[in-house]
């Protein structure tokens, strides 16, 4: 699923998926964590300068940001941006729960 955000007069694309949480990972040597009671600011930016990197990949748009740029962006488009990984997350836990309906009918 690909969202946008506009930051700077500009629109993003952005992916939340495996290449950004891969990334986020490989980089801090732990996974992005999102609770109720509890945000992981670090991998948030990390996690976003990847997303809107693989956004821009796939729609061959140039990628100008620097990860120094997060954290004006997070601070511009806060509620946007929780709501999409909030979207992304249920998302994978629909995609897994009838997978496992699936898997239990077989």
């Amino acid at each position: 699923m690909t969202n946008s955000i506009k930051f700077r007069g500009k629109n993003y694309p952005y992916r939340i998926g495996y290449r950004a949480l891969k990334k986020v990972k490989a980089e801090l040597g732990r996974e992005f964590e999102m609770s109720d009671d509890n945000l992981d600011y670090e991998a948030l930016e990390m996690l976003m300068f990847y997303a809107i990197e693989t956004g821009c990949r796939q729609a061959e748009q140039v990628f100008d940001l620097k990860i120094e740029d997060m954290e004006m962006l997070l601070d511009e488009s806060f509620a946007d941006i929780i709501g999409g990984i909030a979207a992304f997350s249920q998302a994978v836990d629909q995609k897994a729960a009838t997978q496992k309906k699936t898997q239990k009918k077989s």
